[in-house]
């Protein structure tokens, strides 16, 4: 449960959100319809929003937002963020889990190889950190060890990938201890 100061804070941080970029310099993908590298993604009921932010990837309740230079990123990087995004959906704000769930489910869906580090290694190795990232190389080994603990679950799921709930997750073993 959140708390109510956390939950006015979430509702202001929300209606702050850069969302309200120029409408133009937007796109705005329903559910089930954000197309990435070639292959369709969905997460629960969430939109997708492609517009210049601050950062690679950001969620915010029910939105899912993704600068354009994500997609000169590799495939397997881009759905990377992706699902990264998806998890603080699912599951909440902690980023170390987040960045778990979303190697595990690489890994498990066979869009995130162990070559694919390759690419993390020359670039997030200059991550800083913050309050809530961990600086690039701990970033790195919890990924690795987070992607060495997760099995191979045979061929992808149907597509668009999608993630119906957090109880579907948790039933699954992709989730644990962390509220919604």
């Amino acid at each position: 449960m959140v708390p109510r100061y956390s939950a006015l804070f979430l509702a202001i941080a929300v209606a702050n959100a850069p969302l309200s970029t120029d409408a133009k310099s937007r796109q705005v993908f329903p559910p089930g319809t954000m197309v990435l590298a070639g292959s369709p993604v969905q997460c629960g009921n969430a939109q997708t929003v492609v517009a210049p932010i601050d950062d690679i990837a950001m969620a915010y309740p029910g939105t899912i937002l993704l600068d354009p230079d994500l997609f000169a990123m590799p495939d397997a990087i881009q759905h990377f963020w992706y699902a990264h995004e998806c998890a603080h959906q699912l599951f909440g704000y902690d980023e170390v889990d987040a960045d778990c769930w979303a190697i595990q489910t690489g890994k498990q869906w066979g869009w995130f190889a162990s070559y694919d580090f390759e690419w993390m290694d020359r670039n997030f190795i200059y991550l800083r950190g913050s309050a809530k990232h961990p600086p690039g190389p701990k970033r790195l080994a919890n990924l690795k060890g987070c992607y060495a603990k997760a099995t191979k679950a045979g061929p992808p799921p149907p597509q668009p990938m999608q993630v119906a709930s957090t109880a579907t997750c948790a039933a699954a073993g992709h989730w644990r201890d962390v509220e919604p």
